[in-house]
């Protein structure tokens, strides 16, 4: 009988949560014959359906049709389809998503009916505390609703049903959305319902009778092969391959040879499979295949299949089916396994069926001795080849393991049931062995059949192990009357039997040592503040203490309590109560260890924990520990469980001081992270200049862990930080008094000589560096222990530099059986892959790392990459370059780093891949490696020197005379250009120019400056009114000019980008050509600062990208500096300014310029990445237009007054200096003869004078009339 184990999630089940490779619901599932009875949904009319109510399958579209929404995570699968009166309505749950590490709830469901909007009905609410951080959002929204909506009922069209799907608009609201930008709340989509995955849920009473069930019956399921007998052929082997890591049912419950047999001439495939498994307490659970169904492409259209039950037994049945054999095409079988025995829900999943080669037939079946595979006490200890090796040690992976998990792994722990001995043993195939069950006793006597049997059990974490086993579970103090709890050993007898007991095999013996009994729990009590509360010393489920242990806890003494008085008022702690606390022995009061293998030196945190109950919930509480080698109080992991009411916190040591008081905790996480960060840096400088061994990987990754927790302050907890310098500390302490571990050194030295020696590197590498490299290896080779060289080779191998064209690409690692939906195994690849291409051949060069999960680090350990097909021809692939990380015994061990894939001459946007790793037991999930970038094939460059002759714009000069009068002006001398002699090399591809780079300039001719003659005698003109000002046609300048960047659908409100630019903006006009140019800067919402990563405008409907002319630098990041990357991968940093062209034809005559532009914010994509990229709407304003400067036919640039170049600083334009050669102090401007600007030679003061910048803007762009 199997015990109630400790539940650990191990990988696999991270792989299965975080991928969301849920199991599918049965009444999701389109079946041939899944309909009530065993009528056809393919011949349903589903404009005329029953009245009742339907499961009907959907999904939540974005309104554009580019993908799912985002509102698909936050709604319930499937829907209820209601039918009364032959009208349709659909019931849909909201429930909560998840974004930016927050959870949301949707807050309202509209629906579209004849183009209006209408409110959907709801039918029931959340409770009044299910809440978000953006209730207040909502409740603005909805002032008279308390809570959010959870299931929503509209009607829907049924003569609207085309091929099955029925298309309905809907719009939802995001509170958490809203809070960013209230016009993000407001959301529309459509929700696609699949009327072929109807089932039927219930019918109603008061349904009339119709034809429905003739048209039913007259289209019955396609017939599926009868099970009789017919020629049988041969007997085969078949593999069967998993739907995925986490649905492996299929592949646990078919038997491995099967048999083909003519059926007139067509053949099928006869397969055997268990129908019923059962295991656990009671044999409540069962593993078995309840339905099978098939079909050739693992659609959801597949065919159930009749099956015949040939054998069943106490706990067991097994059944076969025929399956029709088509050449080429792979079987996929489908099963339906119990999912829930509580709820009594199934699942359904697949495998895929491949005939092997021909099986040997045995019409001798004999029942085997059952044979032992492994004992299992929870975990395992690596052990060194020189310790000598016990009964139940067992070799995996080249390496010796020791179940054993006491008295210094040479007994099995003696505790309740929760640590149960698990014995595991081989369970052949059905055709290959008549061995049904496995019997066993305890008390020394023969097994029968009527002893107690073994589970009937499957398993997919240990790849070493077969997925089919018989387990039992022994523990000796349930099982065993009077075991003492001394412990001693156990002796186990087994027999195996086939299915009636005819059959036996020959009895097996094994012997199990048992250690004294161990608990996990020792109950205290401790007296605080005069009160008495319950608790418990715990070793957190591990079991490492024994009945003789005990707490002592005593007050702290006289000539104490000053000490301690004093320390707690330093710190402003309130409420104080100090005890002494020992871990002893309950006969004597000695010094108690804990039964790790270590004692209280395991490198494990905490080894024990207090639990006391009932005892406060003041957040503020926390516990202390007096430090004896500083003489000070020191912060303890304190943590208090609202699910128990307990409060807990740890004890590493046997005897400590500790101060339990009223803290400011708020403020000791600030200086305790405080402290975390100069730990940090001290550990790098320690790493720097650590020797080689366990303790420098160690230390390391307590600063990858510590680094990785400074990255979520906001999230921090105190306990954790406090736990994670603990853990540093001692890390760095453990880096003491250590030597260069020569073993590491050596085999690391190997490992890169032999990436070094890879002939491939002398096809693709430059020769120089291949040179280099041969000469570090030969260096290495002849110094062994040459860390230096070691290093230097390192780095080399880390960048390899090709000798041809190299394409960087963007790759998505995604699940093999779920097209665009992210592997786990994603987390194992880093983000860098290079295409490489030379000799007429492709190469792929990926670079690995660490996958840590829920404590676990999984490294790829095998990496099978496919030409074609999963499972058929590999192509090459090459370690280059290995890396030193923890494997699952926490030894240090090297794992590949990068590698290289021989694609051959054509390159695929996808390939199939096994990826082998120590994270799922030496698993070898598949999945698909997804090329995202356009795939650039190998082109022929070729170069072209090009001589160009560019002019040189001439300057202006202007002269101020009294001889004209002001406003009048003459040219003195005419300008005219310069020459100078440009050559340009241009590059092209396959003859296809793509770019030119400058090789040389000189001036060829010399320029000659205007002069221009500047009136200034006095008239009794007015100034020039701005309003006659033509703003279409404005003289050739920059311009300083008002904007607002509005929300593009709903123009009064403001754009979350209006945040995110400087303002005024700058108005070029060139040539009678205007531009506009904006400078991005960053924004914060949601406490989050971010970048604009991009801006496109539309012009004539289309976008098109507008020009960067200057980045940020690349320190200047955000955190999501990932996803914009993703986006522009070819871009090192942020853009700053931006400049994209207006049509000054489109100024209204009010002065307004509207532009519809496209911007993209990497902080938006993070959530999803359809809201990465949002339209807004700049509005330009020319009634407050301000000049910064002025060009002329030639450059103007000094001579012309100018803005101060911080034009964002300068709120208007009082006065202009000019910075051109020979001239003091600003000048005055005024306009030629031809209309242009030019300088009157008035020198202004520095001092601002009243009305003078509305004289001198007049000046600036009033052009006269001639």
């Amino acid at each position: 009988m199997e015990r109630n184990k400790i539940l650990t999630i191990g990988i696999t089940g991270a792989l299965f949560l975080s991928t969301g490779l849920a199991y599918e619901s049965l009444s999701d599932i389109n079946i041939t014959n899944a309909v009530e009875s065993s009528n056809d949904t393919a011949s349903l009319d589903y404009k005329n359906l029953a009245y009742g109510e339907y499961n009907l399958n959907f999904s939540v579209k974005k309104a554009d049709g580019t993908g799912l929404s985002m509102a698909d995570g936050a709604t319930e699968k499937p829907a209820k389809l209601i039918v009364r009166n032959g009208e349709y309505k659909v019931q849909v749950k909201f429930i909560p998503i998840n974004f930016l590490n927050t959870q949301g709830y949707l807050g309202n469901l509209y629906y579209y009916s004849n183009n209006v909007k209408e409110q959907a009905e709801i039918l029931s609410y959340y409770t009044e505390a299910e809440k978000d951080s953006a209730f207040e959002v909502y409740k603005k929204e909805y002032p008279d609703r308390t809570a959010y909506p959870k299931v929503f009922e509209y009607p829907i069209s049924k003569e609207n049903i085309q091929n099955n799907i029925l298309s309905t608009k809907i719009g939802v609201f995001v509170p958490v959305m809203a809070s960013i930008s209230q016009p993000l709340g407001h959301q529309d989509a459509f929700i696609e319902y699949d009327f072929s995955s109807l089932k039927l849920i219930k019918k109603y009473n008061e349904e009339p009778k119709n034809e429905d069930s003739k048209k039913e019956e007259s289209n019955p399921t396609p017939e599926t092969p009868k099970v009789e007998h017919k020629e049988e052929v041969s007997l085969v082997n078949i593999s069967t391959k998993d739907e995925s890591p986490s649905k492996t049912s299929v592949r646990r419950a078919v038997d491995p040879v099967a048999t083909v047999i003519n059926d007139n001439g067509k053949k099928v495939l006869k397969v055997r499979y268990y129908s019923k498994q059962k295991w656990g307490a009671e044999h409540l659970y069962d593993n078995g295949l309840w339905n099978v169904f098939y079909n050739y492409d693992g659609s959801e259209n597949r065919t159930k299949l009749e099956s015949k039950v040939v054998e069943s037994g106490e706990h067991y049945e097994i059944s076969e089916v025929l399956i029709p054999l088509e050449d080429g095409k792979n079987i996929y079988l489908f099963g339906e396994t119990q999912l829930n025995v509580h709820t009594g829900t199934t699942s359904i999943s697949y495998g895929i069926i491949n005939l092997g080669d021909k099986a040997i037939e045995d019409d001798t079946k004999k029942v085997e001795a059952p044979k032992l595979l492994r004992v299992d006490q929870f975990g395992k200890a690596l052990k060194d080849s020189s310790i000598e090796k016990l009964p139940f040690d067992y070799e995996k992976n080249g390496k010796i393991y020791s179940p054993y998990t006491a008295d210094n792994n040479r007994k099995f722990k003696l505790a309740d049931g929760k640590y149960a001995v698990e014995l595991q043993f081989e369970r052949l195939g059905l055709t290959q062995s008549d061995l049904r069950y496995v019997k066993y006793t305890l008390d020394g006597s023969e097994p029968t059949m009527s002893s107690k049997g073994a589970d009937l059990r499957s398993q997919s974490s240990d790849a070493t192990l077969p997925s089919s086993l018989f387990r039992m579970f022994v523990s000796p103090l349930e099982d065993i009357p009077n075991f003492s709890k001394n412990g001693g050993d156990v002796v186990v007898k087994v027999k195996g039997f086939n299915s009636d007991g005819t059959k036996s095999s020959e009895t097996k013996e094994y012997v199990l040592p048992f250690s004294q009994y161990h608990i996990d729990q020792v109950p205290v009590d401790i007296n605080i503040l005069g009160n008495t509360y319950s608790s418990f010393l715990t070793s957190n489920n591990t079991y490492n203490l024994t009945e003789d242990a005990t707490l002592s806890i005593e007050n702290v003494q006289d000539n104490y309590k000053k000490m301690f008085e004093d320390a707690t008022k330093k710190l402003g702690l309130t409420y104080v109560e100090v005890k002494k606390i020992s871990v002893v022995n309950k006969k004597d009061s000695s010094k108690y260890t804990p039964k790790y293998k270590d004692g209280w030196n395991a490198d494990k945190n905490p080894l024990l924990k207090l639990e006391i109950a009932d005892f406060t919930d003041n957040k503020d509480k926390q516990v202390y520990i007096y430090d004896m080698q500083t003489h000070s109080l020191k912060p303890i992991p304190t943590t208090i469980s609202k699910y128990s009411n307990k409060f807990i916190f740890d004890i590493n040591q046997q005897e400590g001081y500790y101060v339990i008081a009223t803290a400011n905790n708020a403020e000791l996480l600030k200086q305790e992270l405080d402290k975390l960060k100069s730990t940090v840096e001290k550990a790098k400088n320690v790493l720097e200049n650590a020797p080689t061994s366990d303790e420098k990987l160690k230390l390391d990754q307590q600063i990858k862990s510590a680094e990785k927790l400074l990255s979520r302050v906001k999230s921090a907890r105190l306990d954790n930080v406090l736990r994670t310098l603990e853990q540093l500390n001692k890390a760095i302490k453990s880096i003491e008094n250590v030597e260069d571990n020569s073993d590491l050194i050596e085999r690391k030295a190997k490992s890169l000589i032999n990436g070094a020696e890879n002939q491939i590197l002398k096809e693709l590498i430059t020769d120089e560096q291949l040179k280099t490299i041969t000469q570090l290896k030969n260096g290495l080779n002849n110094n062994i222990l040459d860390k230096s060289i070691a290093e230097q080779l390192e780095q080399q191998l880390s960048n390899l530099q090709y000798r041809d064209k190299v394409q960087n690409v963007d790759f998505m690692i995604e699940n093999y059986s779920r097209p665009g939906i992210e592997s786990m195994a994603s987390g194992i690849f880093d983000k860098n892959a290079k295409l490489i291409y030379t000799n007429g051949k492709a190469y792929l060069e990926v670079n690995l790392k660490t996958m840590e999960i829920f404590g676990t680090r999984a490294h790829l350990t095998e990496l099978d990459f496919f030409r074609g097909e999963l499972d058929k021809e590999k192509l090459a692939v090459h370690s280059i370059l290995k890396y030193e990380d923890s494997d699952s015994t926490g030894k240090t061990a090297l794992f590949d780093k990068k590698l290289l894939i021989e694609l051959n001459e054509e390159v695929k946007n996808s390939y199939d891949m096994r990826l082998g790793n120590d994270g799922m037991g030496g698993a070898k999930p598949q999945a698909k490696f997804v090329i995202k970038s356009n795939i650039d094939k190998p082109k022929k460059i070729t170069t072209e020197d090009k001589v160009e002759l560019e002019k040189i714009g001439f300057e202006t000069k202007i002269v101020k005379t009294d001889e004209l009068k002001e406003g009048e002006t003459k040219v003195e001398i005419e300008g005219t250009n310069g020459e100078k002699k440009i050559i340009k090399r241009q590059y092209f591809e396959n003859d296809k120019f793509i770019r030119e780079e400058l090789i040389s300039e000189e001036v060829v001719k010399e320029p000659v400056t205007r002069v221009i003659k500047v009136g200034t005698a006095q008239d009794n003109k007015n100034e020039q009114n701005n309003s006659k000002l033509d703003i279409r046609n404005l003289a050739d300048g920059e311009y300083s000019i008002g904007v607002e960047i509005r929300n593009y659908t709903t123009e009064s409100k403001l754009s979350m980008s209006d945040g995110a630019i400087l303002k005024p903006a700058k108005l070029i006009v060139k040539d009678g050509k205007y531009r506009i140019e904006l400078t991005f800067t960053p924004l914060t919402f949601l406490n989050q600062r971010g970048y604009l990563g991009n801006l496109q405008y539309y012009e004539n409907g289309m976008k098109h990208q507008a020009n960067v002319l200057s980045y940020y630098s690349t320190s200047e990041i955000d955190k999501f500096f990932d996803v914009y990357k993703v986006a522009f991968p070819n871009r090192t940093a942020y853009p700053k300014v931006i400049s994209y062209p207006v049509d000054k034809n489109s100024i209204s005559k009010d002065g307004i310029l509207k532009t519809r532009v496209n911007v993209y914010v990497p902080v938006m994509a993070s959530i999803s990445q359809d809201l990465g990229s949002q339209d807004a709407l700049p509005v330009y304003n020319f009634n407050n237009l301000k000049l910064i400067k002025i060009y002329e036919d030639g450059s103007s640039e000094g001579i012309l007054p100018q803005e101060d170049n911080n034009l964002h600083k300068q709120s208007n334009i009082s006065s202009l200096s000019s910075q051109g050669s020979g001239y003091k102090g600003g000048q005055l401007l005024a306009l030629d003869s031809k209309g242009k600007l030019a300088n009157t030679g008035v020198t202004l003061m520095n001092t601002s004078i009243p009305g003078l910048g509305m004289l001198l803007l007049s000046a600036v762009l009033y052009r006269r009339k001639r």
